[in-house]
């Protein structure tokens, strides 16, 4: 994460923030996510469609998707400051901005030490800098004794978002770094984008050993109607949608959580195949 960001945020709150109860809108889950690991979920009022699924227990609005915040919505709720991560809304944020409410809009966390970054810069928003600290400093001895526990033999992985056609994950992405986190080998070889349509040809050369979908829905027409069923992942069982995809999805504090979900299945393949 670029530094002029923190800088930025050290500003703000040097100049114009008075730390506090707060009216909050996040028009993101990774900002909802965040907000919500600080114990400060009730000071949003409103959020963003993707962000229900943490199952708010307040009256929080809902003010349309992350892609497409309703700004008459937002005004509605009143907010004191919005908090988007990752979506580039400037003609939203340039209309809040002239209706007189602060705006953060920060960078997607595409790596661990982005999220690490983004929530120390959140936790000072939030007053809450020393927490923030202790919890990613936590964090990163979490990764440490991760690290330890990874399978011997890396399983080749591909985690799927969509289907059809097959789009995959690819290095660049935060998922990446969870599946090396876990002790798994991204079968995707390094790309320039984010997620990539995944060829026939291609799949079937690389032959996954496990496939992990992060749609349910999608996940028996994969097997039953894509080349999927018949890689070693298919044939053998190992195309999963019983994790907690949304933490793979979503960047948040909780990511290790999921690495040892995944270690788990790892580790059993490993154990039952090499």
């Amino acid at each position: 994460m670029k530094i002029w960001i923190a800088i930025a945020v050290w500003v703000f709150i040097s100049t114009t923030w008075a730390y506090g109860e707060k009216r909050i809108v996040s028009i993101s889950p990774v900002a909802s996510e965040i907000i919500s690991f600080f114990g400060e979920s009730d000071q949003l009022v409103g959020i963003d469609s993707r962000s229900e699924y943490l199952g708010f227990v307040h009256d929080v609005k809902i003010i349309g998707s992350a892609a497409n915040p309703n700004l008459k919505k937002i005004m509605d709720v009143n907010p004191d400051i919005v908090i988007g991560v990752g979506e580039k809304k400037r003609a939203l944020v340039y209309r809040l901005r002239n209706n007189g409410v602060q705006t953060l809009m920060f960078p997607y966390p595409d790596t661990l030490s982005d999220l690490y970054e983004l929530m120390i810069l959140i936790g000072q928003l939030l007053g809450k800098q020393e927490m923030a600290r202790l919890a990613v400093k936590d964090l990163k001895f979490q990764v440490i004794q991760l690290k330890k526990s990874q399978p011997l033999i890396k399983p080749r992985v591909m985690v799927v978002v969509d289907y059809p056609p097959i789009i995959a994950a690819s290095h660049r992405t935060f998922i990446n770094q969870i599946i090396e986190l876990a002790g798994g080998k991204n079968m995707l070889n390094p790309t320039s984008e984010f997620y990539t349509k995944v060829r026939v040809d291609y799949l079937m050369r690389k032959n996954p050993e496990i496939v992990l979908v992060t749609n349910p829905r999608i996940t028996d027409r994969l097997v039953k109607g894509s080349p999927v069923g018949v890689t070693n992942a298919g044939k053998r069982q190992f195309v999963l949608d019983k994790f907690d995809y949304k933490s793979m999805l979503i960047p948040s504090p909780r990511f290790t959580d999921l690495v040892q979900q995944l270690q788990t299945y790892f580790h059993s393949y490993v154990d039952r195949y090499y």
